[in-house]
């Protein structure tokens, strides 16, 4: 999976530089030293590369003299992001049916710069998190979590439903909060 431009490779650097396996940068970049600098204590490979070649790799998206190499993105377990969500107070996010990466990525950049959100989607008839997702979201998948679950309707109704349990009661840790509108509510 590749990472383009400057603020998504520098918030990458930054949170998560584990996840880097290689930095590219376009040789007529001289301003991106900062990015060299950042990249030496991790032990990440930084390599000059002529900026056809880059815009080749990066199918000519326009990458600002910049590309990283990381690993394919982590998904969270279901379990794990509800449990961080009641230790830590953070706010779960359930998007259905949301098809388009451009605003999967808007969303998560939305969430990450707000804090103490984070995503939960649907396994199918969803858009999974891409390069494209990553390239919107502008490092604000380094502060949240996404996690899948096989079908949203089934997981509210096994467990809020069935269950029993009411998210808007704080002693489990949850509060729903949501509007359904009715038809004909505004006088028509």
């Amino acid at each position: 999976m590749k990472l383009y431009g400057k603020n998504p490779v520098i918030e990458r650097l930054k949170s998560n530089p584990q996840s880097i396996r290689r930095v590219i940068i376009s040789e007529d970049h001289s301003d991106l030293s900062y990015v060299r600098k950042k990249c030496q204590p991790h032990g990440i490979s930084v390599t000059t590369m002529p900026h056809s070649k880059i815009q080749r790799l990066a199918q000519n998206l326009n990458t600002q003299g910049i590309l990283a190499d990381i690993e394919d993105f982590f998904y969270t377990s279901l379990e794990d992001l509800l449990e961080r969500a009641r230790e830590r107070k953070r706010v779960p996010v359930f998007l259905d049916h949301l098809n388009d990466p451009q605003n999967l990525g808007g969303i998560v950049r939305t969430c990450g710069a707000l804090g103490d959100f984070d995503i939960i989607v649907p396994q199918t008839e969803s858009v999974t998190v891409t390069e494209s997702v990553l390239r919107v979201a502008c490092g604000g998948e380094n502060y949240l979590s996404v996690a899948k679950v096989s079908n949203l309707a089934n997981f509210a109704y096994t467990s809020i439903l069935r269950r029993k349990v009411s998210l808007s009661k704080p002693s489990n840790g949850y509060r729903n909060k949501g509007i359904k509108l009715k038809t004909n509510s505004l006088g028509s």
